[in-house]
C-alpha cells in the first residue's frame, strides 16, 4: 500500500530487484494497490508472474507468491484479486539445484596393504552421472588423484594402490563421490561405500607409559619409556624422540634412540638417558614414537605423550601426586565438575616439611595454606608423606591444576616445586575414548574408557558382537565400580556360556546412563591366537 509514500513504490522494485534469483516471493495489497503505483514497479511485479496487478483498484485485495527468475521449475506464479478477502497457498518443494558436487571422506591412514574398494549408487543414466576420486594427501596437505572410478566400477581391485603409497610421498589417504546432474528434479544417489584393507601397525605411549618424578638438579636423568603396538601388524623398527619445550615454546629434541620391532598386542620397555645441565627447576618434555623409514602407524594421536620432572637442589627427590575422586590423574584426563582433589606430597628421606602450600585453577590461586606440616614422624627409613585436599568447581572445558609447595629440603634450604596438570570437564554424562588393550588379544583384554559427568552413571553395560551382529558377552558394571575420568574393566574373552570366543573380528558396544541420559561408542577389537 503505497498511498501519499510515492517513494515506497520504488522501495519495493529494488526489493525485487536485488532478490537472489531462486527465492520465493510472498507480496499482498489490503487496501490500495493503484495510487502512487509506478510503472517500474508493475513491470517488476509482471516479472514475478503477475497478471492482475494492473486491474487492482481502491478497495480491492490483491495477493501473490512468485519465485525470483524465469524458466525453472516452480515459476509458475499463484495470484489472486477479490473485492473481499484472497486467500492464495503454495507448498514449496525441496528443489535440488542442477550441477555438480562431491562428498569427501576425512584423511586416513595408508595401510599395510590394499585389497578392494566397493560402492553403491542410484540414478538416471541420461541425466546424472556419478564417480569415485581416490585421493593422495600429502605431508604438506596437496592431494594428488590417483585413479578415478566410473560408475560402472563398483567393485574395484586397490592391489596397484601398493607401490604408489608405499613410500613417503603420501601421509594419508581420502575418496570422494564426484556426482552430476543435467537436471534440477533429479540427483545421484550414493548409498553406500568401504575399503577392504589391511591397517598397520599402531604404536601408542601415554603419560602412563611415560616415567616422571624428580632427580637431583645436574644428574643424568634416566626417563623410562615403554611403547605398545595396539595395531593389527609387528611393526618394523621405530624411533623414540625426547624433545624439551624453550623460552619459544618450541620443542627441542635433547634425545633420542631406535626401538626393535614389536609383535602385534606386545610392547617394549626402554630407558633414554638425559643430561639435566642448564634445566630449569620443572622440566615438561615430549616424548614422540613413529615408524623408522617408511613405516605407516594407523592413528598419530595415541604417538604423543607428555612427562614432567623436577630437579630439586638437594639429593632428596621429591614427588606430588594429583588424585581426582580417588583416581590419580594425568594430562588429559576428564574429570567431575566439582572434584574431590587430593595432593599427595611425598620424599625418600628425612622428614618433610612444608611452610606453604598453594593450590591454582587456571592460574588463579583458589586456596592457600600455611604453616602446614606434611610430616607424620616416621623413620628415617620410612616414605613421609603428607596430604592436602581441595574442592575446586570447575565449568565445562580444559582447567589447568596447579600445586604449588614450598619445603625444607634435605640441607635446610627453603625451596619451592611445582605439579601442573590439565585436565577436562564435560558436566554431562557421556563415553568417551574408548578402546582395549591388548587388541588383537590372545585370552583377555581390557575395556577402557573415560567418563564424563557431574558423577559416575547409574549403569554401564557393554556389550560384544560377532559381525553378524549376534551378541555374544553382555557386562553390566555396577556404578559403584565406576568412576568419572579413566576406567578400565577387564574381560576374560569367553561368551556368555563361558567357552572360549573363536578368532576373528568382533565389535562391542559401551552404553551408559546417567542423569536421565543416555550415551554410547562403539569399537572393533579382534582374537587371534
Amino acid at each position: 500500500n503505497v498511498p501519499g509514500q510515492a517513494a515506497q513504490a520504488d522501495s519495493m522494485k529494488n526489493f525485487i530487484k536485488n532478490t537472489p534469483v531462486g527465492n520465493y516471493l510472498a507480496i499482498t495489497v489490503i487496501y490500495d494497490a493503484r495510487t502512487n503505483m509506478s510503472e517500474s514497479l508493475y513491470v517488476a511485479l509482471e516479472a514475478l508472474g503477475s497478471t492482475m496487478i494492473r486491474q487492482a483498484t481502491p478497495g480491492m485485495s490483491w495477493a501473490l507468491i512468485g519465485r525470483k527468475g524465469s524458466g525453472g521449475p516452480g515459476m509458475t506464479a499463484l495470484e489472486g484479486l477479490n473485492n473481499d478477502t484472497v486467500l492464495i497457498s503454495m507448498q514449496v518443494p525441496n528443489y535440488y539445484s542442477y550441477g555438480s558436487g562431491s562428498i569427501t571422506t576425512t584423511g586416513f591412514t595408508i595401510p599395510s596393504s590394499w585389497e578392494s574398494f566397493h560402492w553403491r549408487h542410484s540414478g538416471i543414466i541420461e541425466v546424472t552421472q556419478s564417480q569415485i576420486a581416490l585421493l593422495g594427501v600429502r605431508p604438506t596437505g596437496e592431494m594428488d588423484t590417483l585413479q578415478i572410478l566410473p560408475g560402472d566400477s563398483i567393485n574395484v581391485d586397490l592391489s596397484f594402490l601398493n607401490p604408489l603409497t608405499s613410500g613417503p610421498r603420501y601421509s594419508t589417504f581420502r575418496h570422494a563421490a564426484l556426482l552430476s546432474s543435467t537436471d534440477a528434479l533429479l540427483t545421484p544417489v550414493l548409498k553406500d561405500w568401504w575399503i577392504d584393507f589391511s591397517p598397520p601397525p599402531d604404536l601408542a605411549i601415554s603419560s602412563r607409559t611415560v616415567g616422571s618424578g624428580s632427580v637431583p638438579g645436574g644428574s643424568a636423568l634416566n626417563l623410562p619409556v615403554t611403547i605398545y603396538n595396539v595395531g593389527f601388524q609387528k611393526s618394523d623398527s621405530s624411533r623414540v624422540v625426547v624433545s624439551i619445550y624453550d623460552k619459544y615454546n618450541k620443542a627441542r629434541e635433547i634425545a633420542s634412540t631406535t626401538v626393535d620391532s614389536i609383535p602385534v598386542g606386545g610392547s617394549r620397555s626402554i630407558v633414554i638417558p638425559i643430561q639435566t645441565v642448564n634445566f630449569s627447576r620443572r622440566v615438561t618434555l615430549q616424548v614422540v614414537v613413529a615408524p623408522a623409514k617408511m613405516g605407516k602407524d594407523l592413528v598419530a594421536e595415541n604417538n604423543t605423550a607428555y612427562t614432567t620432572f623436577y630437579l630439586s637442589g638437594g639429593s632428596i627427590p621429591t614427588n606430588i601426586q594429583i588424585f581426582a575422586d580417588g583416581t590419580q590423574i594425568m594430562d588429559g584426563d576428564y574429570i567431575s565438575a566439582r572434584p574431590k582433589i587430593l595432593v599427595r606430597a611425598g620424599n625418600e628421606g628425612e622428614g618433610f616439611l612444608a611452610e606453604q602450600a598453594e593450590f591454582f585453577v587456571n592460574n588463579k590461586l583458589v586456596e592457600r595454606t600455611h604453616a602446614a606440616t606434611l610430616h607424620k614422624g616416621v623413620s628415617k627409613t620410612a616414605i613421609s608423606t603428607g596430604e592436602l585436599t581441595f574442592t575446586p568447581e570447575l565449568p565445562n572445558g580444559e582447567h589447568e591444576l596447579k600445586f604449588r609447595l614450598a619445603r625444607m629440603n634435605g640441607f635446610g634450604e627453603v625451596d619451592s616445586i611445582e605439579h601442573l596438570v590439565m585436565v577436562k570437564v564435560l558436566n554431562e554424562t557421556r563415553v568417551l575414548q574408548v578402546y582395549n588393550y591388548p587388541n588383537p588379544f590372545a585370552t583377555d583384554t581390557y575395556f577402557t574408557f573415560m567418563l564424563t559427568g557431574s558423577r559416575p552413571p547409574d549403569e554401564l553395560t557393554i556389550r560384544i558382537f560377532t559381525i553378524s551382529g549376534r551378541k555374544i558377552r553382555e557386562i553390566n558394571v555396577p556404578a559403584a565400580s565406576l568412576q568419572v575420568g579413566f576406567n578400565r574393566i577387564y574381560w576374560d574373552g569367553r561368551d556368555n556360556d563361558g567357552d572360549e570366543i573363536a578368532n576373528g573380528y568382533y565389535f562391542y558396544r559401551i552404553s551408559v546412563r546417567g542423569d536421565g541420559k543416555t550415551d554410547a561408542a562403539v569399537e572393533k577389537l579382534a582374537k587371534l591366537r
